[in-house]
């Protein structure tokens, strides 16, 4: 095992009723779910906004996100309506006020945004990490990818044990966070902390390719088109899907003129899962976005502080 100095969207397919959310409402189609919402279905009701949110329908979106927040679900869309200026004012006390209630009433989005607020010091609050470690905490114990995630930067954030946070890395991955199974892939196959383990190097991007991370897809590629005894057709299926995903490298390797159906790129995922409450993300997002300024002269003001991935929280740590 190498020492550490070298060390740098849940997705389930289940009916719309094992959600809790109507026959007639589902994530994948949401016609159905404001009738559901005006039978008191909290989850209907935030799904429901979520989708007027995207057609900019704010008024709307506002009012369901308000009847779902009764039932605590719908508090983070809520008041990330609130944090961000959407369809009204910027006011942060009014996000915090709604957060603190979602989170009371274990929505875990509630939890996330909560915590990022308070672990950043943004929006009018004064910077606390270590509550807003406790809020990720809490966050994960909801089952919340981005919470655990967020919860294993804190882990080495405040020098804890390295076991642990990787551990929490794995938590997320496992909860379907998929760029956390690439990053955690690295850190099997560096032998970064851990013994290394090609298995596990394996088993990491085939879990991320599925959770359509098109590198993974492109990197397992590769391993399977190589060595002694090369699987050439499935190494092909993989390069498809990397391809189909947006990576050009994937398209490259096809060398058949398979063009990219211009998936969306890695900012507009991280902006998604900012907004669904994961501060790494958030973090990992002003990042990007200072890199980008670099090249463009990008306006850096929204970038916020660094994130480190699963290896290089634990080369921070240690090096």
């Amino acid at each position: 095992m190498k020492t550490l100095c070298g060390l740098s969207v849940f997705v389930v397919l289940v009916l719309a009723s094992s959600w809790g959310l109507g026959a007639e409402c589902s994530k994948s189609d949401s016609s159905g779910c404001q009738s559901e919402c005006e039978k008191g279905n909290a989850a209907a009701c935030n799904i429901a906004g979520r989708a007027r949110q995207d057609a900019e329908d704010y008024e709307s979106a506002r009012e369901l996100f308000r009847l779902g927040c009764e039932g605590a679900a719908a508090c983070g869309s809520y008041g990330y309506l609130y944090k961000e200026g959407i369809g009204v004012e910027v006011d942060p006390e009014e996000a915090l006020k709604w957060f603190d209630r979602g989170c009371t009433g274990d929505d875990s989005r509630s939890c996330n945004l909560l915590a990022f607020l308070y672990y950043n010091g943004v929006v009018g609050t004064a910077a606390d990490p270590v509550k807003g470690c406790e809020l990720y905490a809490k966050s994960c114990k909801l089952d919340d990818p981005y919470g655990c995630r967020s919860l294993a930067v804190c882990t080495f954030a405040f020098e804890g044990s390295v076991d642990e946070g990787l551990a929490l890395f794995l938590r997320a991955c496992d909860l379907g966070h998929g760029p956390t199974c690439f990053e955690m892939s690295a850190v099997y196959k560096g032998g970064m902390g851990v013994d290394e383990d090609p298995a596990k190097v394996a088993e990491l991007l085939d879990k991320a390719c599925t959770l359509q991370v098109p590198e993974a897809c492109y990197e397992l590629g590769l391993s399977l088109s190589e060595g002694e005894k090369p699987n050439t057709a499935k190494a092909k299926t993989l390069f498809t899907a990397a391809c189909e995903l947006g990576l050009e490298e994937g398209c490259d390797k096809l060398n058949t003129g398979h063009k990219s159906k211009g998936a969306p790129t890695s900012l507009e995922a991280l902006a998604k899962e900012c907004e669904d409450g994961n501060g790494a993300s958030c973090n990992t997002l002003g990042e990007r976005y200072d890199d980008l300024m670099d090249e463009s002269m990008m306006d850096n003001k929204k970038a916020s502080s660094s994130s480190p991935s699963p290896a290089r929280a634990s080369a921070q740590r240690v090096a």
